[in-house]
């Protein structure tokens, strides 16, 4: 199996996000759904991706148009929803806490 190269920015994996982790791996679980091993709450690691596919003779020059980025960058989630992928199809999504704007 050819392993495939992926190149990602990964959060601070803070208490908050670890416990949302596992309160959403338990709400799965309650509805029948089989969680795979990586994405349970022991094993699972927050990731977005930037480039897949990278070959290996480019993929450090990728990384240091990366560190180039005014990092680290902070923000928070407004919307969760579920995907399918490849290629990216939403199946749904909600909104989270208070969506009016201050």
């Amino acid at each position: 199996m050819k392993k495939k190269n992926l190149l990602f920015l990964a959060p601070a994996p803070t208490m908050a996000l670890l416990q949302f982790q596992a309160h959403l791996c338990e709400a799965i679980k309650r509805e029948g759904i089989e969680i795979g091993e990586e994405f349970k709450a022991d094993a699972w690691i927050s990731y977005c991706a930037v480039a897949q596919e990278v070959q290996k003779t480019i993929m450090a020059e990728a990384f240091c148009v990366l560190r180039e980025l005014k990092l680290p960058v902070s923000g928070y989630a407004m919307v969760i929803g579920l995907v399918e992928f490849s290629p990216v199809r939403e199946h749904f999504s909600f909104g989270l806490g208070n969506t009016v704007e201050a």
